[in-house]
């Protein structure tokens, strides 16, 4: 999917979205120690330690100005974009996660992060109108196909070995006396 973005996608996000995938396991690996906590506590908890060091990036990156100007002049669209992100995306979102990956192995739940690049562009795609090229559908499918194989490959071998187990038994009968 990397090699489909667009002139106007820096290599630089690829990047940092390489960056967030490696930083998601970790936190998949730390989730899934914690096996017996709430997911809402982790989510609530893990969020307690973000604003800080997420200030601290944007007065050095941005500067004090621009963060004081932002949070000055935070608008409709800021407020709807922060309330989604802290209340669907954080809250709900992370809490299902948490909660799933305390009760099942990572190997069932983690392949479903694979679907989020999908979800993105096709998002961009609805809602921004952006355009897609074939190489961004064609690593989409392969994705959904990756997923697909992931998650119902290792069900579709056992309902293929428990048949095989059962006609073999339905063909050695016994002869009658």
């Amino acid at each position: 999917m990397a090699l489909g973005r667009s002139g106007a996608t820096p290599l630089v996000g690829v990047l940092l979205c390489l960056a967030g995938a490696l930083s998601w396991g970790a936190g998949n690996v730390a989730s899934r120690r914690c096996a017996g906590a709430s997911g809402l506590g982790l989510t609530v908890w893990g969020s307690l330690f973000v604003p800080l060091p997420m200030l601290v990036l944007s007065l050095l990156s941005d500067g004090p100005g621009a963060v004081g100007d932002a949070l000055t002049h935070f608008g409709g669209a800021a407020i709807a974009s922060t309330a989604y992100t802290v209340i669907l995306a954080s809250l709900v979102g992370y809490t299902i996660w948490n909660g799933l990956m305390g009760i099942y192995p990572a190997s069932n739940v983690a392949p479903f992060t694979l679907l989020v690049p999908v979800v993105g562009f096709l998002a961009g795609w609805v809602f921004l109108g952006e355009r897609l090229n074939a190489a961004a559908f064609v690593g989409g499918a392969l994705l959904l196909v990756g997923v697909a194989v992931i998650v119902l490959g290792p069900r579709a071998l056992t309902r293929m070995g428990t048949r095989r187990q059962s006609s073999k038994r339905s063909s050695v009968t016994p002869s009658a006396p």
